[in-house]
């Protein structure tokens, strides 16, 4: 049998210049179909069928902006190329920051569990309080990364 050799990139959406969007708008298919359409406009059809297969957006927090992309590990580099390009996501201004890159998942769920950490002692320094909803879909989507089959 043959193993699936796969990368996990965990990322960061840095927002430029505006406040947080609304957390309705932001999701994980948005965020799909962005990268999709990054991979067309730089690599073609060809780039974006070549790393459609093997992409998956495994991990959204729309609190923290953090969430992990599976890639086959030939075309890993191509996809990270092609999320750097990303200026926009529905018309405001991001930037991405690559935190981790790893082989298998259970390296990814424990770099989440400390960065997720990290972002949350972060908000809750900030002067605008978090809210009830920012606090349950932070805690949904951190439950779901520690909740992965290792």
């Amino acid at each position: 049998m043959v193993v699936f050799k796969r990368r996990f990139l965990l990322m960061e959406i840095i927002w430029l210049g505006t406040p947080w969007p609304d957390l309705a708008t932001l999701t994980p298919a948005v965020l799909t179909s962005t990268i999709q359409k990054s991979l067309e406009v730089n690599f073609g059809e060809h780039g974006l069928s070549s790393c459609l297969q093997s992409l998956h957006v495994k991990y959204f927090n729309q609190v923290t902006g953090l969430f992990l992309v599976q890639c086959s590990r030939e075309e890993f580099r191509k996809l990270w190329c092609a999320i750097t390009f990303i200026s926009d996501i529905r018309n405001l201004p991001v930037l991405f920051n690559l935190l981790d890159l790893s082989g298998n998942i259970r390296t990814s769920r424990k770099t989440i569990a400390k960065f997720e950490q990290e972002k949350l002692r972060l908000l809750k320094l900030q002067p605008e309080p978090l809210t009830r909803k920012k606090l349950d879909l932070f805690n949904t989507a951190f439950q779901k990364a520690q909740a992965w089959d290792t």
